[in-house]
């Protein structure tokens, strides 16, 4: 399965429609001016947080929770909520539902590093 290619810009409506007729099939366009992901000519608007952890992993390709937790509140140590971990895990749990109809998952690994992966095709799950 190949890797999608993850562009990321401030698209209006009308630059993410045309890009995403003169891009390959399955290439994630993240509008960050729309805060929308677009990808076979779906398209989901994720909450702020989500679609700023999509982002980052668009960008970092794996991220631990402690970076996604700088994501979302800075490099301040004290930044964020007291449970950062348990809002992270619930973001994410919200995302993965948001973004699977395009095709894609957000990947949680033991070593607490997520990743942003395609989720297989049919084509691709019956060979």
């Amino acid at each position: 399965m190949t890797r999608p290619t993850f562009i990321l810009g401030t698209f209006g409506h009308d630059q993410l429609v045309a890009l995403s007729r003169r891009r390959p099939l399955g290439d994630v366009l993240l509008s960050t001016r729309l805060g929308v992901v677009s990808r076979y000519g779906g398209l989901v608007r994720p909450r702020p947080q989500g679609f700023t952890i999509l982002a980052a992993l668009a960008c970092a390709g794996a991220l631990t929770k402690d970076d996604l937790i700088e994501a979302l509140w800075g490099e301040d140590p004290g930044g964020g909520p007291d449970n950062a971990g348990k809002v992270i895990d619930t973001v994410v749990f919200y995302l993965r539902q948001q973004i699977a109809p395009l095709g894609l998952r957000v990947s949680s690994h033991p070593t607490h590093v997520f990743t942003l992966d395609p989720l297989p095709l049919l084509a691709e799950a019956a060979e």
